[in-house]
């Protein structure tokens, strides 16, 4: 008996133990809508611990996390091969959310996720009176021209795009109630009512239209992305509900009031080139932007930008900006790995003295490529900086700065007058040679005792910029020659 029990013990060491644990959530699951029905497809999990699925349907999202959930059914015949199952009895005209998971030994796998919206009346025809829009669905569906489109067709698309086919009516597409993805560029679309239905869309492409009025998409409130740039749009107030967006291109129209877009703050890229703003007060709560461009607009006052946290591209061009201190002090710059650095685009603005010859600097030296041209400077330079005169006892002078700015082109020259400390100074003299690079000036036949007095100022074709000024004494030498101009360094 004893050896019985042992030679069993040593079979049973024999057999490998597997630890299988709970099946993983099921990936790629898709609702396909029929007439009150759907089918559900899912990836093999290629798992063969499964014994079998368990499905479940609610008419809302919030009813699988409610008290009383509606109950799991398992699907009869399920294997760790199947990969469908088509759920029946359901309500057309309504939409449906079904979870299913998959069971073994141990016990049941998460839930997946699924959502699909029926048709109201599957094999009613639908009216497309647009002729190369029902070509363009006619090519998506697989149908033949002239063929029945049905609303139960129409209801089976996910993603449509029609670039440059000449549409100019959508009438029809309300029944394509499944679509996640519409893209519609370049074509003759004024009236989007059509789309108010289209309540799954995620994504949405109408640029290049002559949409005028948008407060038929105030409906879409799963769209993350959403292009309408080169339109007639004026008035964006119906977009204040698509609280998902993160994208939102608005370029080329004629905005001015932006006050609208306050409820966006999930927008991580928004783009207004082109249009007539000038108050960007409510861009300061949009505090997740990282892309934005703003050229070609009338601003002036960008002190809301100031509170941005992480801005990596920021289009500023073709605008009546002076002053960028709020830049340069407040907002946050930081990389994307779009680009090697963050990017500001300031080209074609009256830029103040100061923003070029210091808030560019300063924003340069935190890793910021500041993009401009001389032409955006519309003021005359600044005071070289650090201005500083040494005199020797043989009258010579070497007045020594800090360059105006090391921005190519911004100073033309340097001039320079001097004279004895409380006298009248002399004529403005242009600095023979210099440039913006140079920060070094040498003078001889200076009269000696007393203390002299220079000042120096940069040029540029807006005028002359306010003198620095340095004063030192020069050891007394009784004969000392007229003073003359010696050279210059740069």
């Amino acid at each position: 008996m004893i050896a019985q029990a042992r030679i069993l013990l040593c079979m049973l060491a024999a057999v490998p133990f597997v630890a299988h644990g709970q099946p993983a959530t099921l990936s790629g699951l898709s609702a396909t809508p029929g007439d009150a029905s759907a089918t559900l497809r899912w990836n093999d999990p290629s798992d063969s611990s499964i014994t079998g699925y368990s499905v479940r349907h609610a008419t809302s999202m919030s009813a699988f996390a409610s008290a009383r959930p509606p109950a799991w059914a398992a699907i009869t015949g399920s294997t760790a091969d199947t990969t469908t199952h088509t759920v029946h009895g359901l309500a057309n005209g309504a939409r449906h959310y079904f979870q299913v998971r998959a069971t073994n030994g141990d016990g049941d796998g998460a839930a997946a996720q699924a959502a699909i919206t029926l048709a109201v009346a599957p094999t009613s025809a639908v009216n497309i009176p647009d002729a190369n829009l029902r070509s363009t669905l006619e090519s998506a569906l697989s149908k033949s021209a002239g063929a029945t489109i049905t609303q139960l067709d129409m209801a089976k698309l996910t993603y449509l795009s029609a670039w440059r086919a000449s549409i100019s009516a959508l009438t029809g597409l309300e029944h394509a109630v499944n679509l996640n993805y519409l893209f519609l560029l370049d074509n003759s679309i004024s009236n989007v009512s059509a789309l108010a239905t289209l309540t799954s869309l995620t994504s949405l492409s109408l640029y290049y239209n002559s949409i005028s009025d948008v407060s038929g998409l105030g409906t879409l409130t799963s769209l993350t992305t959403l292009y309408l740039g080169e339109n007639a749009i004026s008035d964006v107030s119906a977009l204040h509900k698509l609280t998902s967006l993160t994208h939102l291109n608005l370029n080329f129209n004629s905005i001015s009031d932006i006050s609208a877009l306050a409820t966006l703050t999930r927008l991580t890229t928004l783009e207004l080139w082109g249009n007539s703003i000038s108050d960007v007060s409510v861009l300061g709560t949009l505090t997740s932007l990282t892309n934005l461009s703003l050229g070609d607009n009338s601003i002036s006052n960008i002190s809301p930008l100031g509170r941005l946290a992480s801005v990596s591209y920021l289009v500023l061009r073709f605008n009546s900006i002076a002053d960028i201190a709020p830049l340069a002090m407040e907002t946050g710059f930081q990389e994307d790995g779009l680009f090697d650095a963050p990017r500001l685009l300031l080209e074609d603005n009256p830029l103040s003295a100061e923003s070029v010859g210091a808030h560019i600097p300063a924003l340069q030296a935190k890793g910021v490529d500041v993009r401009f041209d001389r032409y955006s400077v519309r003021d005359a330079p600044s005071a070289p900086a650090d201005l500083v005169a040494t005199l020797d006892g043989e009258g010579r002078a070497t007045l020594a700065w800090t360059r105006a700015y090391d921005l190519p082109g911004y100073v033309d020259s340097y001039e320079l007058r001097h004279g004895a400390e409380g006298a009248a100074l002399g004529d403005w003299t242009a600095v023979a040679g210099s440039d913006s690079a140079t920060s070094r000036h040498e003078m001889s036949g200076l009269a000696g005792g007393g203390s002299h007095v220079f000042e120096l100022r940069a040029v540029n074709i807006f005028g002359a910029g306010p003198a620095a000024r340095a004063t030192a004494a020069l050891p007394d030498a009784s004969n000392a020659p007229a003073p003359a101009m010696a050279g210059w360094s740069g």
